[in-house]
């Protein structure tokens, strides 16, 4: 066997605004955890060599990074820059970041956001396939599920780095090609599977020929002629691969961080998003949106830790007993939950746990028994820990919202019971006279005048819907025998 061979080198940044290499890379496969100052990257040269790049960053947020590259064999010096220009491209050392000086200066939002993460870049994938691989496995898919699941498909279908185990390099084209759906569904990707297991060689040839397309408009919309790749995936790629920042990616995310800073409104479809970012940052949006999510990533980081700590416990064909107590206005319920890492107990525990629980249950107790509705539910969990002040019940209609008062009689008719408030309700209708009514017409007209006639204010009507059935009848019939008297008086005139 040949010995190792080791490149020691140094490369440093070239902007204002630092780095920080502990910053998680979603889209990068970086064989290294993320707050660690070390990133390790493994790549293929186009003679089939094997190289490891080690990245280490001494002092935070500083601009020099000490480079440590490992092969095999020897690189000749094309075959060295080709590794170290790839380094510097998805670290991003070459970009200046010039977006940020204006925007800082007019807009504190952003300036804060930058502030709370001064290291903050955009890390991208110089493998447009792996990068077009990874974004599809990551759709609807939570943080550390992905992690699981790219490391799966690095052991079952990638290649051990031979001097270094722990380390996987990720499959080749010919191999991505080969593989059918079968394939990707023992990954447990689901839906998922359909579109990965469809992509041939020659859709792996486009997708690289049109993520470098001079035009990215153009480029974009031949990407979204293959299939399985969206507007989604195509706009990940574009940012997080090519590094063109023109066009921002649009999920549930963004818009509650951007309504929670700019409160944007009603935004239903990605062209109304467009024209909303295109406004508001006519160059570069994704970059800036980029920044602005950066500022929640350790709250949406810890979120999730913490969601799927105490929802899911790392042991097999064990059945784990938590109890957990959920206050209720009216009562306090006190139910065991059963929580297991297989779906098939999971459901069957669904469906025997409802039975017994109350309707006035709270949604975070349903969420936690499954997997499926784990990954339904995290938004939700992930947005009310980041943004408590939008975790609250939907509000009664008769508080005060948004600066409108209350109609009158509001706050009585909700401390006041519904016996006393039908009580009250009869006797006033009681008390009133039944509705005129014409010589010429008959009783059964008259009569549905009277029973129309005094309740007429809404909030009368309401109150008559919410008293009981009894007490409905005995009002009927004493306008009933009021009106039949005034008919036959009206009759005999």
């Amino acid at each position: 066997m040949a010995s190792l061979k080791i490149w020691s080198d140094e490369v440093e940044l070239q902007s204002r605004l630092p780095i920080d290499i502990s910053m998680p890379k979603a889209y990068v496969i970086a064989n290294t955890p993320f707050n660690e100052n070390h990133w390790t990257r493994t790549f293929t040269t186009k003679t089939g060599h094997v190289v490891v790049a080690r990245a280490t960053q001494k002092l935070a947020l500083s601009k020099k990074i000490d480079l440590r590259i490992e092969a095999r064999s020897s690189l000749d010096n094309v075959e060295y820059e080709t590794i170290i220009g790839k380094i510097e491209y998805e670290l991003g050392l070459k970009e200046t970041m010039k977006v940020f000086k204006n925007l800082r200066k007019f807009d504190t939002i952003i300036d804060i956001a930058l502030q709370s993460n001064p290291g903050f870049r955009i890390f991208a994938n110089s493998e447009a396939i792996e990068t077009t691989i990874l974004t599809i496995i990551s759709q609807n898919t939570s943080f550390f599920t992905y992690l699981i699941l790219v490391e799966n498909l690095l052991k079952k279908y990638g290649r051990k780095v031979p001097w270094d185990p722990s380390l996987y390099i990720f499959p080749d084209k010919p191999q991505l090609a080969r593989m059918l759906e079968k394939d990707w569904l023992k990954l447990k990707l689901g839906y998922k599977s359909k579109f990965l297991g469809a992509l041939t060689e020659n859709d792996l040839d486009n997708i690289e020929t049109y993520a470098y397309y001079p035009v990215l408009k153009r480029g974009l919309d031949g990407l979204k002629e293959i299939k399985g790749i969206g507007n989604y995936t195509a706009r990940i790629l574009g940012i997080y691969h090519s590094r063109r920042y023109d066009y921002a990616f649009y999920d549930t995310y963004v818009l509650e961080v951007l309504n929670h800073k700019y409160e944007i409104g009603n935004i239903n479809n990605i062209n109304q998003f467009d024209t909303w970012v295109n406004n508001k940052w006519p160059k570069d949006p994704a970059l800036v949106i980029h920044s602005l999510l950066l500022e929640y990533l350790p709250e949406f980081l810890k979120s999730h830790q913490t969601f799927y700590s105490k929802a899911i416990k790392p042991k097999k064909k064990k059945i784990i007993l938590e109890k957990k107590k959920y206050s209720d206005k009216t009562k306090q319920l006190d139910k065991s939950v059963i929580l297991s890492t297989t779906k098939k107990v999971a459901k069957k525990t669904v469906k025997k746990q409802t039975k017994k629980i109350s309707k006035k249950t709270p949604k975070e107790f349903l969420e936690k028994l499954t997997q499926k509705t784990l990954e339904e539910g995290l938004h939700d969990y992930i947005m009310d820990s980041i943004f408590p002040e939008n975790s609250n019940e939907e509000p009664i209609k008769n508080e005060v919202i948004n600066g409108d008062k209350a109609p009158k009689g509001a706050k009585k008719i909700e401390k006041t019971s519904r016996k006393k408030l039908a009580r009250k309700v009869s006797k006033k209708i009681t008390k009133k006279t039944p509705a005129r009514t014409s010589k010429k017409k008959s009783t059964k007209k008259s009569s549905k005048k009277s029973v129309k006639k005094p309740s007429t204010k809404p909030t009368k009507k309401k109150s008559v819907k919410k008293s009981s059935k009894k007490i409905k009848k005995k009002i009927k019939k004493k306008i009933k025998k009021k009106s039949v008297k005034k008919g036959k008086k009206s009759s005999k005139e």
